[in-house]
C-alpha cells in the first residue's frame, strides 16, 4: 500500500484526496472519494469512485478500490456510456 501511495504523490504532487460519504456495515467501511490534482506533466489528474475497507481490530485490515478517471468530455449520459463502449470494443 505504501509504494503505491508514494507513487500516487509523485505523480501527482499537488493531490488533493476527499472522502465525500462514508457508512459502516459490520467490519466494513464504504467510502467515496475524489482525488483531484496536476501531473507532473501538466495533465489535470480526476478520479472518483468507492473503497471498500476491511476492518479487524479498529484496523484497516483489506481494501478493494473501485475508482475512475472522472469523465470530462461533453455530452449526457448516454453519449458517455456509448464512447465507453466503443473504445473497449477497439
Amino acid at each position: 500500500m505504501r509504494q503505491n501511495w508514494t507513487a500516487l504523490f509523485a505523480g501527482v504532487p499537488d493531490i488533493e484526496v476527499r472522502v465525500t460519504a462514508s457508512a459502516r456495515n459490520g467490519n466494513e467501511v464504504w467510502s467515496e472519494w475524489r482525488m483531484d490534482g496536476t501531473r507532473r506533466e501538466g495533465a489535470l489528474h480526476a478520479m472518483t469512485g468507492v473503497i471498500i475497507f476491511g476492518v479487524a481490530d479498529d484496523r484497516i485490515s483489506s481494501a478493494r478500490f473501485y475508482l475512475e478517471p472522472v469523465e470530462t468530455r461533453t455530452g449526457d449520459v448516454s453519449a458517455a456510456i456509448g464512447r465507453t463502449l466503443s473504445e473497449r470494443a477497439s
